[in-house]
């Protein structure tokens, strides 16, 4: 056995866990209202390249954070450990910051500056 748990299990265990509902990316683009030609429009590739990016197991950072812009929406990545969590930030020219949970412990996080576009113009050469 590989130690990877099936897509529907992570999903219960996080809803049993209160945490925000899971999506795949085909349901955020169909949420959306979009299909996947419409998709494909708005990235600039195929269809079946759209279809691909919805099926792939492990996609590139890079390509989430196109796909999810061409959504209007941006890709916040966050680290949690047993007794903290911060914001990861994957760019090299950022700033950390310190912010105050609502719990009362310190927290640190990535004061975001860039834009989608220029993290998209960025990774696109990836």
């Amino acid at each position: 056995m590989s130690g990877h748990r099936k897509w529907n299990e992570i999903r219960t265990g996080a809803l049993r866990e209160n945490h925000e509902p899971l999506r795949t990316l085909s349901e955020l683009r169909r949420e959306s209202g979009l299909s996947q030609q419409d998709m494909a429009e708005e990235l600039g590739v195929s269809q079946v390249s759209v279809s691909k990016i919805e099926r792939q197991d492990d996609p590139r950072v890079s390509t989430l954070v196109r796909y999810l812009d061409a959504l209007g929406a941006n890709l916040e990545l966050r680290v949690v450990f047993p007794d903290r969590s911060a914001r990861l930030c994957l760019l090299a020219d950022e700033e950390p910051t310190i912010e105050g949970p609502s719990d009362g412990r310190e927290q640190a996080s990535i004061a975001t500056a860039a834009e989608p576009a220029s993290i998209y113009n960025a990774t696109r050469s990836e």
